[in-house]
């Protein structure tokens, strides 16, 4: 467990510390509050929220700041369609609780993502090849995939943060 690591150090420090913890494959826990630090660094954010209650979120702080306020903006559109209709009560659980499909595409989201970071990763492995650029065709369809990995990977990232506050909203309702 790390608390606070960054204080103190210098900017070339802090990048020999960064790059470490970036190839240790053991858990750390760290506390801190360098928000560029963390983004660089950890893969899964634990905050505390309102009543001490804790989250846990896939990913850097600015993907848990982004969770957070899709968090806020579903609780205020609930708000705002149970407080203008009578049967808003009714339509309000339909749309915030989890249907079997969704919880099962929910569970089977992360392995999908890890999947095709692996994959992302051979691509950009192959494109750090000097013998890709020496073939323009093979060059080009590698770039195309990686930008339609790219594409797909951020689509999937935000089904799984909408299906992650879905179910959240419908376990605190």
């Amino acid at each position: 467990m790390l608390d606070e690591p960054t204080n103190d150090l210098d900017l070339e420090t802090l990048e020999v510390l960064e790059e470490r913890l970036q190839n240790y494959t053991g858990t750390l826990f760290l506390v801190s509050h360098d928000r560029d630090f963390l983004d660089n660094v950890v893969t899964q954010v634990i905050a505390f929220g309102e009543n001490g209650q804790l989250t846990q979120n896939a990913g850097g702080y600015e993907d848990w700041l982004r969770w957070q306020t899709e968090i806020q903006r579903a609780a205020s559109k609930n708000a705002e369609s149970s407080t203008g209709k009578t049967s808003g009560k009714r339509e309000n659980n339909k749309k915030t609780t989890l249907s079997y499909k969704e919880s099962q595409e929910l569970v089977a989201l992360p392995a999908q993502i890890e999947a095709m970071e692996q994959e992302q990763e051979n691509v950009a492995a192959t494109l750090a090849l000097p013998e890709t650029y020496q073939n323009p065709e093979k060059l080009k369809a590698l770039q195309l995939q990686s930008d339609q990995l790219a594409k797909k990977l951020q689509q999937t990232y935000s089904r799984w943060e909408l299906l992650e506050a879905k179910a959240a909203a419908s376990n605190n309702a």
